[in-house]
Order: structure tokens, then sequence, then C-alpha cells
């Protein structure tokens, strides 16, 4: 593949974690342990591709751990986690350790909840995120989510939270209590000094999950300049190639804060492209077409490959009651997908998936995707389409 200019926009690397050629091994060794929150994709190829000719990177060791990737008690060890998203400390969720006790300003940055999460428990690091009734009503729709994946449980009284926990609910109350007081005074003894959804009472429900620690995103990547132009080891530019997003780094410092990585691919995204001059634009592939010269993948070349459950013919007036975020079909060349568990974690995010909920979604599928990437999920599919 020839090109003029070449655009590497390829993420991070924080599942790069074994191997030889891992970044994470050859520059941090001691974060392979963690868990992270990324697909299996993101293994630093883009990074790996421009360093093989020569590009500079920067502080690569900057890896951020975030504190909060939910523990899914179905599977506990599975090595990629989902994260519990900030949200749910915002409206008031508390942290607590394995004692039941708060540890630190829930509001505070990653790096220092993580911290006081590693001081307290270096091999275990489990910890419990608990929201009252009208902190999870405040966080609706990431609360349902999480629910209906297993990862937040609703417990009616502090009782059977209590048995839940392994806790006395004598010493849940007197946690709950001390917070209120601290919410009374208007700071508490981590310097914390909001206190959404206070008071906490001994009647539900709640909200319990368990989180962990876990690799999120690289601050460390490729050096670029303030034009997006991939710079070399000398500071030179290599001519033609431009990054922008997660592999460039130098960007945030040790620590971004949440909400900067969008605003990055879009500023960097934006300089570089008005910088191209595309003096020759491309027709799209045929629709279907997994190549130049590929062959059109039909339904049944999928649901003769994907079990007994992917031949059910479903009907559009069925297909049509699964149009919410939580609970989100799909139909691509006709066949049906169930994305309810994936969309929250679609990297170009979660609305590029929930507006096209209960719709053929073969048109805008194809204009960024080939259909060998719906390989990874055939355990979604529900049937086919009936023909009309």
């Amino acid at each position: 593949l020839l090109s003029k200019n070449v655009i590497l926009a390829t993420g991070g690397y924080t599942n790069d974690r074994g191997g030889e050629s891992s970044i994470i091994k050859q520059v941090a060794p001691q974060l392979t342990k963690y868990p992270t929150t990324n697909g299996k994709w993101t293994t630093g190829d883009g990074h790996k591709m421009a360093m093989s000719i020569g590009a500079g990177t920067v502080e690569l060791e900057n890896i951020q751990v975030h504190p909060t990737g939910f523990i899914d008690p179905k599977k506990p060890d599975e090595d990629t986690k989902t994260l519990c998203a900030e949200i749910l400390r915002g409206v008031g969720g508390i942290l607590l350790d394995q004692k039941g006790n708060r540890f630190c300003n829930e509001l505070g940055t990653r790096d220092y909840v993580t911290n006081l999460m590693l001081q307290l428990s270096v091999d275990n690091p489990k910890f419990t995120i608990l929201l009252n009734e009208d902190a999870a009503h405040d966080a609706e729709t990431h609360v349902t989510l999480y629910q209906r994946k297993g990862l937040l449980q609703k417990f009616d009284t502090i009782t059977t939270l209590a048995s839940f926990l392994s806790l006395p609910p004598s010493h849940l109350l007197q946690t709950f209590n001390s917070y209120n007081d601290a919410a009374t005074k208007g700071i508490d003894e981590f310097n914390k000094t909001h206190f959404h959804n206070t008071p906490w009472t001994d009647s539900g429900p709640y909200y319990c999950g368990t989180v962990t620690p876990v690799l999120h995103y690289c601050m460390g990547g490729l050096r670029i300049d303030e034009l997006g132009n991939v710079l070399d080891k000398t500071g030179k530019n290599i001519v033609g190639l431009y990054a922008a997003g997660e592999i460039v780094g130098g960007i945030h410092g040790r620590s971004r804060l949440g909400g900067n990585a969008l605003t990055e691919c879009v500023v960097f995204g934006r300089i570089i492209g008005q910088q191209l001059d595309l003096t020759r634009v491309v027709p799209p592939l045929p629709r279907g077409a997994l190549g130049a010269d590929a062959p059109m993948r039909t339904p049944s070349d999928v649901s003769s490959s994907s079990g007994n459950k992917q031949k059910t013919v479903l009907t559009w007036k069925e297909v049509q009651k699964h149009n919410t975020l939580t609970d989100c079909w799909v139909v691509i060349e006709g066949i049906v997908y169930d994305f309810s568990d994936f969309a929250v974690e679609h990297p170009g995010g979660v609305e590029a998936i929930t507006k096209l909920a209960a719709q053929d979604a073969t048109t805008a599928f194809l204009e960024v995707h080939t259909l060998t990437m719906l390989d990874d999920f055939k355990q979604n599919i529900m049937g086919t389409i009936e023909r009309l």
C-alpha cells in the first residue's frame, strides 16, 4: 500500500504486556501484572512500525493506572476489565477497603487514588465501590448497564450488603455516619469538600461492585511537532508521516486528566487534516467487499460458521424492540448483532452504535470498517433478519 501521506492513529499499548517485543515489558516491566481496560488490539503496532523506520519516542514509561476497573465476579481473573467510570464517584459513590473503611478522597486524581490503593494492598488490590439510592439515580444509565453486566449488585438492606462484604452491619453504619459528619462539616480527613447525595442511611437500596487498579492510557508515545509531523530521533521530520491520538507522547505529562484524550484526537486530527492536499480521491470498495477482488460475504456464510443459534430468522418487528443503550441490536449485512454490552466500550463512542439501534447499519459500518472485524463478535449474533 503506497501513499504520499500516512497518518498513524492506532492508539496505545496497554495490552502489550507479553512477548519480547512488548513495549511495557521494556519500559515499565512492573506494570505487566496489571489488567487493562483496553482491547486486545492495543498492542502498540503503530508505535513499532514508526520506530522501525527511526521515529523518536517520548516518555514511553508514562502509562496511566486507573484506580477503578471492575472485577467481574463471573470472570475474576480476566485480564481485560470494564472501566468503572468516574461518574460513579462523581455522583457520590464511596470507595472502601477490605475492612469497610474509606481511605481516600474519591474525587481525587487517578494517580492519587491508585497510589493509596497500592499502599494498602500491593498483591491483592481489591476494593469496594458503593452507591446509595440517590447516587445510583443520578448515574442511572451507567448503573443500569453495569448491573446488566453483573458488575454492580443491588442490595436492599444494610444487612445483606454487610453479609456480601463479610463485615458487621454496625461497622458499615459507622462508616456511613462518619461520612455524614464530614459532609455536615464540609471537609473530611482526606480534604474532600464535595459530598454529593448525602446522607447515607441504614436503609437501602445500595449498589455495590468490586474494583481494582487497571492499565488505562499511555501518555508516552511517538514524538511529534505542533503540526502533527512524526519526528525522528534527531528531531527532524519524517516526511509524509503524521500521528494523532494516544499514539502520540508528551502531551499529558505523567498523568492524563479525564476528558483530554478525545480533545487530543480532535485537535491534532484537525491540524493534520488541514495540511494535507487530497490530490486523488479513491472510490470506496463495493458494498460487502473485504478487498478489491474479495467476494461478498452473505448471511448464510456467517450463520453456517456460527452455530445453530445464528440460523434463527428474526423479524424487523422483533429487532425494533431492542433500541436502547442497554438493549441494543444492530443489523449488518443481514446479520442481527446484540451490541448491548459492547456499545459503551466502542472506541468510536457509544452514540455511533446506539443511534443505529434496531436499524440496518450496513452502509454506516462499511464506511469505516471491514466485515472481517465482525469475526470477533460471532458470540453476539442473534440470528438473520427476515427477507422482505
